[in-house]
């Protein structure tokens, strides 16, 4: 009967050794999951910086490629 009662006091402390790594193991969890939201929040931020600058970009290179076949065209002109 002693290794009975040992057995179940050695379940008991266990059972709560498995609770407490649960707890830890859940707020390292819920830590995780703040960080992943907001390297998350930034990724989307600098996504959209990205997008904007790409515009500006094309519209930039757009209108210098415009300016320059404009004074290439005036440069045959004067030949």
């Amino acid at each position: 009967m002693q290794s009975g009662s040992a057995d179940s006091g050695e379940a008991g402390k266990t059972d709560t050794i498995t609770k407490d790594r649960m707890s830890k193991l859940e707020s390292e969890i819920q830590s995780q999951e703040k960080l992943i939201s907001g390297y998350q929040m930034e990724n989307e931020r600098l996504y959209k910086e990205i997008k904007q600058t790409d515009t500006v970009h094309k519209a930039t290179y757009d209108k210098l490629y415009q300016e320059n076949h404009k004074q290439a065209s005036e440069l045959a002109q004067l030949r």
